[in-house]
């Protein structure tokens, strides 16, 4: 699919294949800017490195593709063939610029129209270092009350988390519901897959029984319930569902945040390029956090996040290292990182100077911190 590139206006190919169609293993997307203006080993509009080889060809973020199984579709092989007819008549020109970006953007279709640049976003403003990490609650309070449920975010509310992590599917009627897996077997008393289900359907299930029987007669929660629960909270409302064609999931969201006068408390994490860019279409102001599929690996991860405009990166602990934190600091990019529950890494990321810190145990995280939890707001940094 084309978006507009954040950068400079122009057309940019997101390639939405999010799995490999053959092994089923995550892979990267490709992402090439139809206004490369390859100089050297620099691309003039965006800044960064790249050869020639990629300006023409697919990138290397779309070369890793690297299951040995991996055949190239039918439609893809015409978009190559095309990109390659294009490449051959801009060579010819004696007046064409230096080669653009190897998509079919530059070749089956007419330039964008030319639009402002914004800022080079190597001018974002650098963030200052935290005074302590935010303490997130995963899936609400899990320590206490079962995922994902009215009781575990109330009871994440009740001890000032900074902020309350949850997940959101939405039925086949439409309606986001709080759940974290995409089918129902695990943490309700129900079957099959959230899509295929009926809000009404939902509703008569137990949520809470897996748990303990405490908690039996516990729903899966609607949105607005879960923001109601939440409180004071900021939430970060991690989208499970994926429609490639639609923006049926992102519209039920973004209207549900609005409704309840709740985008200035959410942020969005999602796990797919055109899915936030849909996001940012609907509510322009909406904070967006991207996930890759993979967790994000290395410092590429930051620098995705960057050119295409997302603000807040969510890295496994593996990946944090000093060099990592201070490289997305410099770049204005906030981490939340996913996870810790065990005070030695709590005490390794607070020292690292990482944004948030997803918990399971943020009872745990607020000790660490010196917070006083329930009997007090925790101290905001």
């Amino acid at each position: 699919m084309y978006i507009p590139c954040w950068n400079c206006g122009h057309d940019v190919w997101i390639e939405t294949q999010t799995e490999c169609r053959h092994c089923g293993e995550p892979s990267k997307r490709c992402v090439d800017c139809a206004s490369y203006q390859v100089v050297g080993s620099s691309c003039r509009a965006l800044g960064v490195q790249i050869n020639q080889a990629d300006a023409s060809d697919p990138t290397s973020l779309s070369q890793s593709y690297r299951c040995p199984d991996y055949h190239q579709s039918p439609l893809a092989a015409q978009q190559a063939s095309a990109r390659k007819g294009g490449k051959r008549a801009k060579d010819e020109s004696a007046a064409a610029p230096a080669a653009p970006a190897g998509t079919a953007a530059a070749a089956a279709r007419p330039a964008a129209p030319a639009k402002p640049a914004p800022a080079s976003p190597e001018a974002a403003e650098p963030l200052a270092r935290p005074a302590r990490p935010h303490v997130i609650a995963h899936r609400g309070c899990t320590e206490t009350a079962p995922e994902n449920t009215v009781a575990a975010i109330e009871a994440a509310a009740k001890m000032r988390c900074d902020a309350i992590e949850f997940d959101v599917h939405v039925t086949s009627d439409g309606k986001p519901v709080v759940i974290h897996d995409a089918t129902l077997e695990r943490t309700t008393s129900g079957e099959g897959a959230v899509a295929a289900t009926s809000l009404a359907e939902i509703r008569t299930l137990d949520a809470g029984s897996w748990f303990s029987e405490e908690f039996a007669g516990q729903r899966v929660p609607t949105l607005d319930e879960a923001i109601a629960a939440a409180g004071k909270s900021m939430m970060a409302v991690h989208v499970r569902c994926h429609e490639n064609e639609s923006d049926r999931a992102e519209r039920a969201i973004t209207d549900e945040l609005r409704n309840q006068g709740a985008v200035k408390r959410a942020w969005i994490i999602h796990h797919t390029r055109h899915g936030l860019y849909r996001f940012r279409k609907l509510q322009e102001d909406l904070r967006l956090c991207w996930l890759p599929r993979d967790g994000g690996r290395d410092m590429e991860y930051i620098d995705d996040a960057f050119y295409m405009g997302y603000r807040i990166i969510q890295p496994t602990f593996r990946v944090v290292t000093p060099e990592f934190v201070e490289y997305a600091r410099k770049k204005g990019v906030w981490i939340n990182v996913f996870w810790a529950d065990e005070e030695d890494q709590m005490r390794q990321l607070t020292d690292l100077g990482v944004n948030g810190i997803l918990t399971n145990k943020p009872r745990l995280l607020q000790q660490v911190l010196g917070l006083r939890g329930d009997a007090a707001s925790a101290e905001k940094s």
